[in-house]
């Protein structure tokens, strides 16, 4: 269910078609120069560039509370440079 998900995205984006049947399956629609990630980003419904979940929000513990705060600015930093390399090819691709 979530790859047929995914792959409709892709679909009316119109990057890819689907075959029902016997021998069916998915294929590209279009040239492959011209997709960017940054386009097939925006096509899966632009989800989360990085996820990392603290066992606690708030926790008492001095350690806990920094580590969680390092954790978070680590997180920040790597959504910064995953959005920089998503989007760096965006303007030749089908959404720009």
């Amino acid at each position: 269910m979530v790859l047929r998900r995914l792959m409709g995205g892709l679909r009316d984006a119109g990057f890819v078609v689907s075959e029902k049947g016997h021998g069916g399956g998915w294929a590209l629609s279009c040239a492959l120069d011209r997709i960017t990630l940054g386009d097939v980003y925006q096509a899966l419904g632009a989800p989360r560039l990085v996820s990392l979940g603290f066992r606690e929000d708030n926790p008492s513990c001095l350690v806990a509370l920094a580590v969680n705060q390092a954790l978070a600015d680590a997180m920040q930093g790597g959504r910064g440079v995953a959005a920089q390399a998503i989007w760096c090819g965006h303007a030749g691709g089908a959404f720009g």
